[in-house]
Order: C-alpha cells, then structure tokens, then sequence
C-alpha cells in the first residue's frame, strides 16, 4: 500500500501538489529509452535547501503518458507541454534538509540531498497568550492537534482546551464529564473524537464530538499511569501513549484494555515523550531527561534525549541518540520522513529548541527550526485554511526556563504535507 500510494502517476506543479499529464499519440512506437528523458548533466549530489537547477527533458512521442514525480517538498517549473516532446525546467528543491527526488519515465531518477546552512526561524501565531491572560489562566501551552472535521486547531491547556482559528483567534473549548487537569498530547480519531494524554491528571481520557470527557486509562482501570505526555490513535481505534514518568509506551484498544507495552530505563535511554504512527504503522518515540520532571536520581545535565522506533513486543531501535536535553513531539510527513523536536539547556538556561528531521527510515537527524527563546513542543502539519505546508509548533512556558508568557503557537513553511 505505501509503495503504490507513493508511486502515484503524477506531475508536480508550480506549488507542491501533484497531478497528471498526458503524451500526444501520433501512432509512433514508446521506445523506453532513458537518454531520451534526460539531456545535459546531472544535478549534483547535494545542494542547499531552495536551490533552483535547470533542467533539459525530451521524450519521445507515441507514449500513452509522460509522467514525472517530485518528492521532497520541491517543484517544477513551468508545467511541460506534453505534446511538445521536450521542455526546459526550473527544479527547485525544498526548504527542509532531506533527499529530494525528480522521478522521470523509463525508470530515470534524479536525487539531490537538500542541505541547510542556517535553521529556519519559526514566527508567532495567534493570540493564545493574550486570550489566556485575559481568562485568568496562568501555566502552560503544550499539546495541539488540528481538527479532522472542522477549520481549528485545538490545544490543551491548565484545566480544559482552547481551539484556534485560521486567523490566530482563541476561545474555549466547551466541555462535560470527567475534568482535564494538565492535556499535554492530543491525538484526533478519524471520527472527531479527541484522545487526551492528562498528564498530572494521570489519565488517558477520550473527549466525545459533543465535548464529554470520558476516563480510559488512570487510577481504578486495567492501566493506571503514572504521568500520560502524548499519544497517538491507530487505524482500527486503539491508542498509543507514552508514560515518561512510569517508563513505558503503552497500546490500548478503544475500551482501555492493554494491547501491548514497551519499557525505557531513564537513566541510560530517557523516559519517552512524544509518540507518532508512520504510514507503514510502525512506532516512533522520543524520549527526554526526566531528572526534573520525575525526580528520579537521573543526572540532569545527561544528554538521553533520542529517537526510537519501538514494537508492542518491547523492542527498541535507535535511530537518533544523544540529540539533546529534552525530547519532545512528533510528526510524520507524507513521505514518511519524521518531525521531532529536541530541547538543550545548560542548567536551567535555553541554549536551544529544535525542530528536527529523519530522511525516511535514516540514521542521525537534521535541523529544520531552531528557536532560542521559546520552548517549543509539539508540532503538526497545517490542514486546510492553516495551509498544508506549512507546521505548526505549540510552545511550552517554564520559569526560569523561558518567560510565562512564552507560550502559544509559531509556524514555518516547510513545503511538505502531513501524512
């Protein structure tokens, strides 16, 4: 399923979407023939994010189709006229440092490794702290997720949820039943219902479309955790979360019962944070130092903070190790390359947040954003009116850290969309 979603006949066009074009047949035989695709050099192995490389095409006539594929958040332009049998191209790659790839006929594929000198700087959305200020809500941004069903993104805040519109404007979330106390990581069902990772809560609660709060997992139930921080939902309704303080990531079908379970020792790997379902359904964890937060004897100046990929029977595989202090969300873009943040501190300063990226199923990790001033926390792709290439990032405020008013929302183009 992945291989023939990602091998979609297509053409890309001057914005990152995709679509097709047809050859004129004029009864002439399709040789197969590559040298009659590409004409001139190839591009080089490696070039910065953004950069613009010509390209000469010619195809031959007679063909049923022309077709060409961008990967990697780029573009082409102009659109080939596809009865004129050649056409010279603009490629410009994208803003993010992955490989990205110019997929032509008769098995031709031109890569350039995108490179990134100096990470993107995000810029503020929304009037999250200002609307806060003005409730009387003192504490923290930390979890979003953007609304399958309507134009909104809905973050968790001290005590309930707000929602944000495409303009940056804030209001409640009206709810019922069982109370939120601190949601950290919010995951939508297909549905609309919206699963919650309470973390001094100690909960896992589900909340309905209409807005009740109904208690899956927590004190007095089958998993009982100690501090929830994120989640993510599974195609067939189950939930996967992450327990920092307990050491676990935990799956549970959409009653509660456990489905599975991985541990992490804090003080070699880290406790894990964020958790996210690639396309193919495999598991990605970050974890984090948890000597502050769980006060658990872990060295707090240790640098654990990592990326795994995990499995229900308990394994784990690094994929990224050492990457900072604090490891936080996660997300996944439609070619499956994975979007972690990373924090550093020295002490209780902020050298760094960092939005980091893996290249589909890489090794080692690369700077996409950077702030040093804001915390950021979890991130997710724009959807609709919030522009689908564009991430968002919820922030996170913690004196001394950052100010209390460093919370909230920023953004970034990044040219991909989410999975």
């Amino acid at each position: 399923m992945r291989e023939a979603r990602r091998g979609v006949a297509a053409i890309a066009a001057v914005s990152a979407a995709l679509a097709s074009v047809a050859c004129g047949s004029d009864g002439a035989e399709c040789v197969p023939d590559e040298r009659h695709v590409l004409l001139g050099p190839e591009p080089p192995a490696s070039a910065p994010a953004g950069t613009a490389i010509p390209v000469e095409l010619k195809w031959p006539r007679g063909c049923e189709e022309m077709i060409i594929e961008v990967r990697g958040g780029g573009r082409i332009d102009p659109i080939p006229d596809p009865d004129a049998g050649h056409a010279s191209l603009t490629w410009t790659l994208g803003p993010v440092p992955i490989p990205n790839a110019l997929v032509l006929p008769f098995a031709h594929r031109l890569v350039v490794d995108a490179t990134l000198g100096v990470p993107i700087v995000p810029e503020p959305f929304g009037d999250v702290d200002a609307f806060l200020a003005s409730e009387g809500v003192s504490g923290s941004t930390e979890g979003l997720a953007f609304d399958p069903a309507r134009d909104r993104i809905v973050m968790g805040v001290p005590g309930g949820l707000i929602q944000v519109d495409a303009a940056g404007k804030t209001s409640r979330v009206a709810l019922s039943g069982d109370p939120l106390v601190a949601p950290l990581g919010l995951a939508f069902a297909p549905g609309g219902t919206l699963w919650v990772a309470d973390g001094q809560g100690a909960a896992v609660r589900k909340v309905t479309p209409a807005g009740e709060v109904v208690t899956v997992a927590g004190a007095g139930r089958e998993v009982a955790p100690i501090f929830p921080n994120s989640v993510a939902v599974e195609t067939d309704g189950g939930v996967v979360f992450t327990d920092t303080c307990g050491g676990k990531v935990w799956w549970l079908d959409a009653s509660g019962a456990p489905r599975g379970q991985a541990g992490f020792w804090a003080k070699l790997t880290g406790g894990p944070n964020g958790v996210a379902i690639d396309s193919r359904g495999d598991y990605w964890v970050t974890t984090e130092n948890t000597a502050l937060l769980c006060m658990d004897g872990t060295d707090p100046a240790a640098r654990v903070a990592s990326l795994y990929e995990v499995s229900k029977d308990g394994g784990k595989d690094a994929h990224a190790e050492g990457v900072g202090h604090y490891g936080d969300g996660i997300a996944v873009d439609s070619e499956d390359n994975l979007y972690a943040v990373f924090d550093t501190l020295d002490g209780l300063a902020l050298e760094e947040s960092a939005v980091f990226v893996l290249p589909y199923r890489g090794r080692g990790v690369r700077k996409v954003m950077a702030t040093t001033d804001r915390l950021m926390a979890n991130p997710a792709f724009g959807r609709g009116a919030f522009g689908e290439t564009t991430m968002y990032v919820a922030l996170i405020a913690i004196p001394p850290i950052t100010d209390p008013s460093a919370r909230g929302l920023v953004r970034a183009v990044v040219g991909m969309t989410g999975l």
